[in-house]
């Protein structure tokens, strides 16, 4: 299943006096009847339905995954990427009769001939998206990765303000609205996760939104805001290497098993990246060197790291995956920039 492609940060900027108080007090969780309702439902929504769909296939339950197929939203099927030129290859899996798939295949048909004005907005914002990430993703030096950088973040600005004014109109979209397109530019917006946060948690509860989507910008949110994270990175407890082998492009530096030990012992953790010098400009340098493929299998530096880490600790990022990294910069008087991987037990980000 295709989804979430996380955002890796270099914070520059500190952020509202207002916006860190909210992000310090966000402690939003689902509780366990929500959770049920969720989950276990007479009339099951979309997201369960397409998980059970791919569960009982496998054990060949055709008369539940019949029932399951009425219940999944064809625009779901849409944002994870079926076409009426695709389709069949989902319900060709799928052991129910050919007149159930072929009245599928009709109600499919029907709404992706009928999308409207602002599905068709938001799935043309999510594509470009997409599109720009992946070309930063596959940048493989340093002036194609500034280019597309400086173009994703002229995509983001205006999806962002976009999607901001008609939240303000309008609330959140629905499925039929281009919501699950709309949940990830939102992923993308921090600046304005405490804004979107309750918004898509209501979406959620209403069996319109990505469990994920919840999950991460929750993740986000309880995360520390940039102004105060170097004085609360002084004071947590926590462990804290060096992480000059980073920048030298070494994926197991000899400390591994130490790092490995710790991020075991305090599961799931959080990684902070910090970079000290004197200059943003060279900070932002080193971010990019980490952000760039590397190698013949095009992965980024931080992502090797990641998958040797993985084994101790597979919480570790809050689910976000091996592209997700927090990446700082702290002022300092040197004019060599020093790189710091703290480990931080998740319960001391909780608070």
């Amino acid at each position: 299943m295709r989804y979430l492609i996380p955002i890796l940060l270099l914070v520059l900027a500190s952020t509202s006096y207002a916006d860190a108080q909210l992000r310090r007090a966000v402690r939003d969780t689902l509780t366990p009847e929500q959770l049920e309702r969720l989950e276990h439902s007479d009339s099951p929504n979309t997201f369960i339905s397409y998980n059970n769909i791919y569960r009982l296939s496998k054990e060949n339950k055709s008369d539940s995954v019949a029932m399951y197929l009425q219940y999944v939203n064809p625009y779901q099927l849409m944002r994870e990427g079926y076409n009426k030129a695709n389709l069949d290859e989902y319900l060709f899996g799928l052991p129910v009769k050919d007149e159930l798939k072929q009245a599928y295949r009709k109600r499919f048909t029907e709404a992706y001939d009928n999308k409207n004005e602002t599905f068709l907005m938001f799935e043309g914002m999510f594509n470009e998206d997409q599109e720009v990430r992946k070309m930063l993703e596959m940048a493989g030096d340093m002036s194609v990765y500034k280019r597309m950088n400086t173009k994703m973040r002229l995509t983001d600005s205006i999806h962002f303000e976009t999607l901001y004014n008609y939240t303000q109109e309008h609330g959140w979209p629905s499925i039929e609205d281009g919501g699950l397109y709309a949940e990830m530019i939102a992923i993308h917006d921090h600046a304005r996760h405490g804004k979107y946060f309750m918004m898509i948690k209501e979406r959620l509860l209403e069996g319109q939104a990505y469990m994920q989507t919840y999950t991460l910008i929750r993740h986000w949110l309880a995360t520390p805001s940039h102004e105060s994270l170097k004085q609360w990175l002084d004071t947590v407890p926590k462990m804290t290497f060096k992480g000059d082998f980073l920048l030298q492009g070494i994926y197991a530096p000899h400390n591994i098993s130490e790092m490995m030990a710790f991020a075991e012992a305090h599961c799931p953790v959080k990684y902070f990246v910090t970079i000290e010098c004197n200059d943003p400009k060279v900070a932002e340098e080193v971010s990019a060197k980490f952000k760039l493929s590397t190698g013949k299998d095009r992965k980024k530096i931080l992502s090797r790291f990641y998958q040797i880490l993985l084994p101790a600790c597979k919480e570790a990022l809050g689910g976000c995956g091996a592209d997700c990294w927090s990446i700082h910069f702290f002022y300092n008087d040197s004019t060599e920039p020093k790189v710091k991987l703290h480990i931080v037990p998740e319960q001391m980000i909780r608070g």
